[in-house]
């Protein structure tokens, strides 16, 4: 992305014509903190500390502190920015002209780790929040766009089509895919951050792994 996801979401408060001074100064307090200790471990007052408000000014604006993520933070990333997110993911991961399965898994993995790396920040937030929030959870999953479920189903098909790929569900494949994906942010930034991490060898080991599992003679 051009932008972090955490760039886009503070330009977009601190834009907000609906909102006053002191929301907007809650709300890039809130971001801030968030993306540092995590949303568990961020209290209301040190967002008001941060925001330079009193801590009643949070509870009049936006009741409580999961409000503020549910209700706030979460509508303003899904107005344009996830939809600005998706269309580059379609454009650069999930073409439809890779001539073999390995290339575009390879491309695959490559574009979502450059992602992770570029938003660590506030997917630690949501790595914190949605572990522990139902509410939250549900909230982000209605986030993410169909189109781009619909173009991986699309891509996934038509390796099945070619039996170059296993003939699992897609769902199970997506799964598979993802999870080996957010294993390595966790383990780079929640797990083990002082790591020296090769992001090149990891997108080797997992583009390896996710080949060998999912290919057809495999």
């Amino acid at each position: 992305m051009e932008n972090s996801i955490i760039t886009l979401l503070k330009n977009k408060i601190l834009n907000n014509k609906k909102m006053t001074e002191k929301q907007i100064n809650i709300l890039e307090a809130s971001v801030d903190l968030f993306s540092q200790k995590g949303f568990a471990n961020t209290s209301t007052s040190e967002i008001a500390k941060r925001a330079k408000v009193a801590e009643g000014t949070i509870f009049k604006h936006f009741k409580n502190k999961d409000n503020l993520l549910i209700a706030t933070i979460l509508p303003l990333l899904s107005d344009d920015i996830f939809s600005q997110i998706a269309t580059e993911f379609q454009e650069k991961a999930l073409k439809s002209d890779h001539v073999d399965f390995d290339g575009f898994i390879e491309s695959l993995v490559r574009n979502r780790l450059d992602f992770i790396n570029e938003n660590n920040k506030m997917i630690k937030i949501f790595i914190d929040s949605i572990l522990y929030k139902k509410e939250t959870r549900e909230k982000f999953i209605s986030l993410i766009p169909k189109d781009v479920i619909k173009s991986l189903n699309n891509v996934l098909n038509t390796f099945k089509n070619k039996k170059l790929i296993v003939d699992w569900p897609n769902s199970v494949i997506i799964r598979f895919m993802v999870t080996n994906l957010i294993s390595y942010g966790l383990y780079k930034y929640t797990l083990f951050p002082d790591n020296n991490w090769d992001d090149e060898e990891e997108i080797y080991y997992i583009t390896k792994f996710l080949v060998k599992g999912l290919s057809f003679n495999s």
